[in-house]
């Protein structure tokens, strides 16, 4: 993968402010109600972001490829292993509403909602097959781990597994995959459509997130554990994968891809499931939008640093 050169920096950049700025125009003026949020989150999740991940994978076959997703998948588990030893680490002491979603948003991040359409406006449609395959530990760590700090029935822990293999992003990886393997393209008639809703995925997420933005408040700035969260999500983590990258001698996409996902903002089920179960919801809120500014803010700096890197 090349490079990003300052221009593209400048214009991707850009792109993120004028789309984010239009979301938080929409916001404030009341025309994104959380209803609506709800809805155009769910239309990403279950039918656009899985077009985005199958029209990616439709690519000429490649075994350095192949090994490079492994690769990814590697370092993927591995960074799945810090936050899951950052959130028992760093917050234990916390009573049990701020606990969860501390702990929650440190180990499910905004990977797949986020995370791919920033990959996809910074590198292009060659990073997005990384970005499918790094999601996949983070789809078991959300049912497994993330889900039961806020509901510890343990007979839904059953089903967790079943939810993963099932869910629309992972069986996106499964046809893209297969499309890839047996070198195959979908037909016209399917294709076409699955193209055009596959481009309304970054726009639409980052409208949503700059709506999300509205919801900041100047008391959400007063809690301490929100920095302290903010620097282990978007900094510790990353730097860590990046170390862990240079002493395998992981480069090029892998390790573009790796960090950035890796320093992905919290995801925007912790203040879901905040409120569903009854923790605290608005430091779920300030979670999402605080880390999602730290990580515009580490962005740059990261796409200064891989250059550096043979």
């Amino acid at each position: 993968m090349a490079s990003v050169s300052f221009l593209d920096l400048g214009n991707t950049g850009a792109l993120f402010a004028i789309i984010l700025a239009v979301g938080f125009v929409v916001g404030k003026m009341g025309f994104l109600s959380k209803a609506t949020q709800t809805g155009l989150t769910n239309i990403v999740i279950y039918v656009t972001l899985p077009c985005t991940i199958i029209n990616s994978f439709q690519v000429s076959y490649d075994p350095a490829l192949i090994r490079n997703l492994g690769l990814t998948l590697f370092v993927a588990v591995c960074s799945q292993a810090i936050g899951q030893a950052a959130s028992v680490i760093f917050f234990r002491k916390q009573p049990h509403e701020q606990r969860s979603v501390l702990r929650y948003g440190m180990i499910v991040c905004n990977s797949g909602f986020f995370g791919l359409p920033v990959l996809y406006a910074v590198f292009g449609s060659l990073a997005l097959p990384y970005g499918a395959i790094y999601l996949i530990p983070q789809r078991f760590a959300m049912w497994l781990l993330g889900v039961p700090l806020f509901d510890k029935d343990s007979q839904k822990k059953k089903s967790a597994v079943a939810k993963t293999f099932v869910h629309p992003a992972m069986i996106a990886v499964y046809v893209g995959l297969a499309l890839m393997i047996v070198q195959k393209s979908l037909p016209t008639a399917i294709n076409t459509p699955v193209v055009a809703l596959a481009s309304c995925t970054m726009p639409l997420a980052m409208m949503l997130v700059g709506s999300i933005l509205v919801d900041i408040k100047p008391s959400m700035l007063l809690d301490k554990n929100i920095y302290f969260y903010c620097l282990i999500r978007s900094a510790l983590i990353p730097a860590l994968v990046f170390l862990l990258c240079l002493l395998l001698g992981f480069g090029g996409t892998v390790l573009h891809v790796s960090v950035l996902m890796a320093g992905m903002p919290a995801a925007v089920t912790t203040s879901l499931l905040a409120l569903r179960y009854g923790a605290d919801e608005r430091l779920g809120s300030a979670l999402i939008v605080i880390s999602t500014i730290t990580f515009f803010i580490m962005l740059p700096v990261w796409l200064a640093i891989f250059p550096l890197v043979p």
